[in-house]
């Protein structure tokens, strides 16, 4: 005779049938007379059973001592693994045990995304009150990941309650932050709580987290400067996926530079790759750095930087004489086969005498000193080889060469430079060679995307400046290309690149949706106006609305 007992969860009830011997051979999870969830069902006298709900593409089956996963695409499922019966059943007891916690979060979740606060913040209390109560799944409750947990409910409870108004949110927003965090938790939390918080909320918790998180970064290298360079990348690579965390992180590390002056050349360069010019504050400590014999190569690089993109010629040109002089004080470097990976003495040296040359050869470019700059270009770009080659490892999994470090600007300054002497076809051969090496353009769209686009943009650029159709005759495979790896710009020059491009090809149609975007991100109308790479769009209604 069977029998029927029933086993409180943390949300609902288990009903486990029992056969004459009193052994389990069904269980399912209840809340009232509602079934949630998969059934488990078993033989125990065979020792196998399956684990299923209708519909789902996954199900699971044990049999021959081993358990195993079905899909819906697989009748034969996969091999499985060695598993004892009574462990497999456990198993699958418990996750039909914390089921209805997790069915309840994800309620609670849909409540707050969908701002039925109320309906939330009751879920959420529920969910605190009962979390690791009932299940052994949700970890104990003294457990150190379930305190986290607690946290996030916490938070998420106090946004439902108070519709994001109440000020105590920062403070136990603050809490959560302070767990490690990975950038994917912090965007999906902002994401459920942004009806409540409202823009400017969900932006001032994304500035807390990013403080603590650099603040993190910070601590954990000390006085090491290849640490905290390795720390700084890591963090801004992840904060591509936050929506603004880039510029967040760039202010505030201006922040914190006004309170650690060995900050304020990160600043300055983070400021620069988060897509904008760094600002007046960052280089105001810089100068001050300067001023009083503390600055290190780096910090007057980044000045000098800072005077180019200000256009203030004559301060950047003087801050470059300063470092050519250390630079010249040094022993040369040679760059041959003798560089060595992971010598990161020599990296540094790299780097130093690396953008001191792309500084120079800017600034040489703007002034059109074309032949001037053109030795200085050619160095920027074997020093910018040299440094990936001293920063690339071996990856231990599969034995491929990884590159720690992928800059651009060598490459820009030796397209650019080439393009002002009218060397048109020597940018060709040597653009198609760039864009031929994957590893190292893959290696660009990880660790350097912005400084990529802008190489494009010196690359695709010449066969628009040479206003000759021989020359744009060339360009169409190395536009196929360059659209391959950046097929969605988001700097404003290369996308209105494009638009010129396929204004020249006479598509129109793709021409003017490059060139929407690229006014959208601010390039200017009357540039576009009166530029004869555009003029095919010339009496098109549509590009004279744009450009008006």
């Amino acid at each position: 005779m069977s029998t029927v007992k029933t086993e409180p969860c943390a949300v609902g009830a288990l009903r486990l049938s029992l056969d004459a011997q009193g052994r389990l051979v069904k269980a399912e999870l209840f809340d009232g007379e509602k079934r949630l969830g998969p059934t488990l069902a078993l033989d125990p006298d065979r020792q196998s059973g399956t684990y299923y709900k209708d519909g789902d593409s996954h199900q699971f089956s044990y049999g021959g001592g081993r358990s195993c996963m079905h899909t819906a695409w697989d009748d034969e499922g996969q091999e499985g693994y060695a598993e004892a019966y009574d462990a497999w059943v456990e198993r699958c007891l418990e996750d039909l045990r914390s089921l209805g916690l997790g069915l309840l979060w994800k309620a609670a979740d849909d409540d707050l995304k969908a701002g039925r606060f109320d309906e939330s913040a009751k879920a959420y209390a529920t969910l605190l009150e009962r979390w690791g109560a009932k299940s052994t799944v949700w970890l104990d409750p003294g457990d150190e990941r379930n305190q986290l947990n607690r946290t996030t409910l916490a938070f998420l409870e106090a946004v439902s309650a108070s519709r994001g108004k109440d000020p105590g949110i920062g403070a136990t927003w603050g809490a959560w932050c302070r767990g490690d965090r990975e950038v994917k938790e912090v965007v999906h939390l902002l994401d459920l709580a942004g009806k409540a918080l409202g823009a400017q909320g969900v932006a001032a918790l994304k500035a807390v987290w990013v403080k603590v998180a650099l603040a993190r970064a910070v601590e954990s290298a000390g006085r090491d400067d290849t640490k905290l360079q390795a720390g700084l990348d890591r963090l801004f690579r992840l904060l591509k996926k936050m929506e603004g965390g880039r510029q967040a992180f760039a202010d505030t590390l201006v922040e914190m530079a006004g309170r650690t002056p060995r900050l304020a050349s990160w600043a300055s360069f983070y400021g620069v790759k988060a897509g904008g010019t760094t600002s007046e504050r960052t280089r105001r400590l810089l100068e001050k750095k300067a001023r009083g014999g503390k600055a290190e190569v780096a910090d007057l690089n980044n000045l000098a930087l800072h005077h180019i993109n200000a256009g203030r010629r004559g301060e950047a040109r003087a801050t470059l004489d300063r470092v050519e002089a250390i630079l010249k004080g040094r022993p040369p470097l040679d760059l041959g086969p003798g560089l060595k990976k992971g010598d990161f003495e020599t990296l540094k040296r790299l780097e130093d005498e690396y953008f001191y040359s792309v500084h120079r050869a800017s600034l040489l470019w703007q002034e059109r000193r074309f032949d001037a700059a053109w030795p200085v270009a050619r160095r920027a770009l074997d020093l910018e080889n040299a440094n990936r080659e001293v920063a690339s490892f071996e990856d231990p999994f599969d034995g491929s060469i990884r590159f720690g470090v992928a800059r651009s600007g060598g490459s820009w300054a030796y397209l650019s430079v080439l393009t002002g002497l009218k060397r048109f076809k020597d940018v060709d051969d040597a653009f198609r060679k760039i864009l031929d090496d994957k590893p190292v353009m893959e290696a660009r769209v990880r660790l350097d995307p912005t400084g990529l686009q802008y190489l494009l943009v010196a690359g695709l650029s010449s066969y628009l400046d040479a206003q000759a159709k021989e020359v744009l005759d060339w360009s169409p495979g190395p536009y196929k290309a360059a659209k391959k790896i950046v097929p969605e710009p988001t700097v404003s020059n290369l996308t209105y690149t494009y638009a010129c491009l396929e204004a020249r090809y006479g598509h129109n149609a793709a021409a003017l949706g490059f060139l929407k975007k690229s006014l959208e991100r601010g390039f200017s109308k009357t540039h576009a106006r009166n530029d004869p790479d555009l003029q095919g769009l010339a009496k098109n209604p549509k590009f004279l609305a744009m450009v008006r």
